[in-house]
């Protein structure tokens, strides 16, 4: 009968190590995954902030390019009115 329960408890042990072993296993990747997560955070908070600040750049970029074509289209039709009186003189 002894050498059943420690056939038994043989088996058993064994079971919890190799048990152990996966779920050691799997506790590092856990670990290593919510690291590169957190990596990941991160980069993506910089990408966001990097986006959200060349938006506003581009923004700021094309409200002035769009005042400077009025002033040009402006200018061009003071110089074409003064070239009509010119001709028309």
């Amino acid at each position: 009968m002894e050498l059943i329960f420690t056939i038994a408890g043989a088996i058993i042990s064994l079971a919890f190590i190799i048990i152990g072993f996966f779920l050691v296993r799997t506790i590092k990747q856990i670990d290593d995954t919510r690291k590169e997560l957190s990596n990941t955070e991160l980069k993506l908070a910089v990408l966001e902030n990097d986006h959200n600040n060349k938006h506003f750049a581009l923004g700021q970029q094309m409200s002035s390019l769009t005042d400077a074509v009025r002033e040009n289209t402006q200018e061009l039709k003071e110089f074409k009115e003064v070239m009509f009186r010119k001709y028309m003189d």
